[in-house]
């Protein structure tokens, strides 16, 4: 195991009375340490620390040593990292120090090893930890929850966080706020090394944080929260190592590391995508959940941005929704799915509580209907997904979207995408286009806020801002022109839905063929966006 110049400074800073001083690069890592015997001569080799207490040292093996532990009043020799103790202390005795030191790390290195080649779970990996520092430490998965902690009753007493996590075994909704407004997160995201938040608005104590990357994707993070901030930089090493090791052997062998023990989330996605399970399978998903068979459930889907960073993030989504809601969450596709109980009587309250939520975050959701027996859950999350995507539209500064407002879009979109035009073309809509081509009247327009306006007509002037008279004088010249009773129901619906096409058939022409083409596709062919 190599140790960064910072770390070994900082542990030598232990057996001497004043503070050594790095020089050069601090980030320059040895493996080793050896002593300059001006009587043996050695050649200097990659990553070894050379400890020299006099200038009359072996000075082949001071001017090639790749760094320097300088035990000397007078300043080292320029153009390498080095060491300065400006003490006198016995150099065998610094030399026997960093030995040991090197033993210590290159054993539990090697003991991470064998736990993870005998595939030992990740959190009893991360429990090695208490063999290299004093400070409370965690692991926890993509999405937050924590898996492992360590037991520190001075940081549960003074840190509501902390004390959350251990009792709850997941970050508070307001910590993965706070996260995420602080930047914090997006740094964890994006960072392939281990980094000291010493400015951290998070737990306002600094923190080490490591993210263990599967395969380019967030798997997971190990924080230490330095409550003794003089071993931060000795800690940075520590994870710099074992998040390493950890990703190294999670790429190699990921199927013996499912992720973070959430092996329900592929059953999930099975009954999303339409699968038929075996009845026990179900049983069993209900079973881990506590749910009943007849609990009433509904479908949300939350916009999820197709990045790295967004997906990592989604993940982050999933564990907020769940630890504010009676909810089980996953990211799918292109956005995040839940599925809400909605037997526990909390009613009004759980909309309201997601509503809270997606304005605290800036997101926006498709809700679908309530339904029993979560076999049927497909067609519940095609209406999340459309009501997602058609209320982002047309009601943007909107937060929950209600399926059952989008109703008639929702099918209009549908026909549309699997109908030819011709077959969704009323002939009495065509007649009064026609009519409206050669006379430039809006007959059509009319009609349409007819019906949309169940047939009253101060309703119906009020929206085209006209006189109650001169509606009815259209009206009664519609009546002339088409051959539809408008006192017939069925009649009525068939030439709303006609007139909802010719809208949208007309939006999607001016909007030219870039944005026609995003009209149509998604959920296997069908409106919404792509979920698998």
């Amino acid at each position: 195991m190599e140790l960064s110049l910072r770390f070994i400074t900082k542990k030598l800073g232990l057996i001497c009375r004043r503070a050594p001083e790095v020089l050069g690069d601090g980030s320059a890592r040895f493996s080793t340490a050896r002593y300059a015997d001006r009587n043996r001569f050695v050649s200097p080799k990659p990553g070894w620390l050379v400890v020299c207490d006099d200038e009359d040292g072996d000075q082949n093996l001071i001017e090639n040593a790749p760094g320097l532990v300088w035990i000397n009043e007078a300043e080292p020799p320029a153009g390498k990292p080095a060491i300065w103790i400006r003490e006198r202390i016995d150099a065998l005795h610094v030399l026997n120090y960093l030995l040991d030191m090197f033993d210590l790390m290159n054993s539990w290195s090697t003991h991470v090893q064998q736990l993870l080649l005998r595939k030992e779970s990740i959190d009893n990996v991360v429990q090695t930890l208490s063999e290299v520092t004093n400070n409370p430490f965690y692991y926890c998965d993509a999405s937050f929850r924590t898996i492992t902690i360590r037991d520190d009753q001075a940081l549960i007493t003074s840190s509501d966080i902390y004390r959350y996590q251990v009792h709850h075994g997941r970050h508070p909704v307001e910590a993965i706020a706070s996260m995420m407004k602080s930047g914090d997160l997006e740094r964890m995201n994006k960072r392939r090394d281990a980094w000291l938040f010493e400015d951290s608005a998070t737990y306002r104590i600094p923190f080490v944080s490591k993210t263990v990357f599967c395969h380019g994707s967030v798997f997971g993070h190990i924080f230490v929260i330095e409550t003794n901030s003089s071993q931060s930089v000795c800690d940075i090493d520590v994870l710099e190592e074992l998040g390493n090791l950890i990703t190294l052997f999670v790429e190699h062998h990921y199927r013996a590391y499912p992720a973070s023990g959430r092996h329900h989330e592929q059953t999930l996605k099975d009954l999303l995508s339409g699968k038929k399970l075996d009845r026990e399978e179900v049983d069993s998903l209900l079973t881990l959940f506590t749910w009943e068979g007849d609990d009433p459930l509904q479908v949300l889907a939350f916009e999820l941005e197709q990045t790295r960073e967004a997906r990592d993030t989604g993940n982050v989504q999933v564990q907020v929704i769940e630890g504010a809601l009676p909810a089980k969450a996953l990211v799918f596709g292109s956005c995040v799915v839940s599925i809400l109980n909605r037997s526990e009587a909390r009613g009004v309250r759980d909309l309201d509580q997601l509503e809270s939520l997606c304005k605290q975050f800036g997101w926006n959701a498709g809700v679908s209907d309530v339904f029993e027996n979560i076999e049927r859950i497909e067609p519940y999350c095609e209406q999340a997904f459309a009501a997602l995507q058609i209320g982002s539209k047309s009601k943007p500064d909107e937060t929950l979207h209600h399926y059952h407002t989008y109703l008639l879009p929702h099918l209009r979109a549908s026909l549309m995408s699997q109908m030819e035009d011709p077959l969704l073309q009323h002939c009495d809509v065509i007649t009064l286009e026609r009519h409206d081509e050669k006379t430039g009247s809006s007959l059509a327009k009319t009609l349409y806020s007819y019906l949309r306006n169940e047939r009253i007509m101060s309703k119906t002037s009020a929206e085209l801002f006209m006189h109650r008279n001169s509606v009815m004088y259209r009206i009664e010249k519609i009546k002339q022109l088409i051959v539809s009773d408008l006192d017939d129901p069925d009649n009525r619906l068939a030439l709303l839905i006609s007139l909802e096409v010719a809208k949208a058939k007309k939006r999607r022409v001016s909007a030219g063929p870039d944005k026609r083409r995003g009209a149509r596709g998604g959920c296997r062919g069908r409106l919404v966006t792509s979920r698998a």
